[in-house]
């Protein structure tokens, strides 16, 4: 965990891993004292850091109160093949909604990706085992480009 890109104060996120079903909670980061291997909380809290899960609360508000896992960010290449399509499910059923290939330019077309909703890299589809490419689909979301979960 990276515990030393927080400062005191900083607003996070956090969730216990030792039960399944924990959800994630708001807090302020403190610090984290490495004699002991705990994360402190503004309000006292401490937990050992090998037990939570922390991220910062911008980007992540909406696993509040949920047991969801946060989104997988994916970062494309300069260069990189990708396929581009509409819809999710008319992909697994009808592979001629493929859209198009696109080799990405720059990183601005990650983050201006409006003109599709989902994508795969070109190694990852393979129409043969769907099962498998069905776990490489990526989309846009907050502007970021993350793995999709369907």
């Amino acid at each position: 965990m990276e515990t030393k890109k927080f400062k005191p104060f900083d607003r996070i996120i956090y969730k216990e891993k030792l039960f399944n079903g924990c959800r994630w909670h708001c807090a302020f980061f403190s610090d984290y004292n490495e004699s002991n291997g705990c994360v402190n909380f503004a309000d006292g809290k401490p937990y050992h850091f090998t037990n939570i899960d922390i991220l910062p609360y911008e980007g992540n508000e909406h696993l509040v109160g949920t047991t969801d896992s946060p989104d997988e960010e994916v970062r494309l290449e300069e260069g990189e093949l990708i396929i581009v399509f509409d819809d999710y499910q008319r992909l697994f059923d009808n592979i001629s909604c493929v859209r198009k290939f696109i080799r990405v330019l720059n990183t601005v077309f990650e983050t201006n990706a409006a003109n599709w909703n989902f994508a795969i890299r070109f190694e990852d589809f393979d129409p043969s085992n769907m099962e498998e490419t069905r776990k490489h689909i990526l989309c846009v979301k907050n502007g970021k480009i993350i793995r999709y979960k369907s």
